[in-house]
């Protein structure tokens, strides 16, 4: 199971072909308004599953650690900016981004705090991988109460039911990778095939999930998308 799991076949083949199918059949789904940042997301997932997978070159395999943090950084920004602008709709796109990056940092920064003062539980990549995601699952909904929810009421319902959704989606997918290495950190090994799930979602399903279901703009954006100024 393990060989499959690190085989090429899962990563980067689950990424590239969920992703040429979006290329290929998904792009004319998306809204105009969002058509940039789906293509920009797309090179980005791949790269990700290049770099970080089987058929990963050398010169990433040997700074792994660095070029995993950078994609997860990544990966967890395309949420958090889809949040921030449609619901910051005032804010130019450099704000936009700007805050979207930093609260896309707060995981990674917080986990790494808690590793340098707490050590003694962060031994294998497991632990790491588990604290991370428990640590995202809080974040996000922490987040959504304090600062999204209150927010999301002013919008249009259409763009309301999309970015609670998007949540949902966001948190099903930690939530499984992290009761997956729960079981993992069991001795059940068997769950390392259950694992393949949250990634297709992750490296395939996020913006398959955006193509179907953003709202068009014309007809149920609040306001215009930011501008850049």
């Amino acid at each position: 199971m393990d060989a499959l799991y690190q085989s090429a076949w899962h990563h980067p083949g689950i990424a590239w072909t969920a992703n040429a199918l979006l290329l290929v059949f998904g792009m004319r789904l998306v809204p105009g308004y969002l058509k940039r940042f789906v293509g920009l997301a797309l090179i980005a997932i791949c790269l990700d599953a290049w770099l970080t997978g089987a058929l990963a070159p050398p010169i990433a395999k040997e700074h792994g650690k660095a070029v995993g943090i950078v994609f997860v950084i990544l990966g967890d920004l395309r949420y958090f900016y889809l949040l921030e602008r449609f619901t910051r709709t005032s804010a130019s796109l450099p704000r936009v981004l700007g805050i979207a990056t930093a609260i896309a940092f707060i995981v990674p920064l917080w986990q790494t705090a808690i590793m340098q003062l707490w050590p003694a539980p962060f031994q294998t990549s497991r632990t790491i991988f588990l604290s991370y995601e428990a640590l995202f699952v809080l974040v996000c909904v922490l987040l959504w109460q304090v600062l999204y929810a209150s927010r999301v009421v002013a919008l249009t319902p259409a763009f309301a039911v999309f970015l609670q959704r998007l949540t949902a989606f966001e948190l099903v997918q930690y939530v499984a990778w992290a009761t997956i290495d729960v079981l993992l950190l069991n001795g059940q090994e068997w769950a390392l095939a259950l694992r393949v799930v949250p990634n297709i979602l992750y490296y395939g399903g996020f913006l398959w999930f955006v193509a179907l279901n953003a709202p068009p703009l014309e007809d149920t954006a609040p306001v215009p998308a930011p501008q850049r100024s």
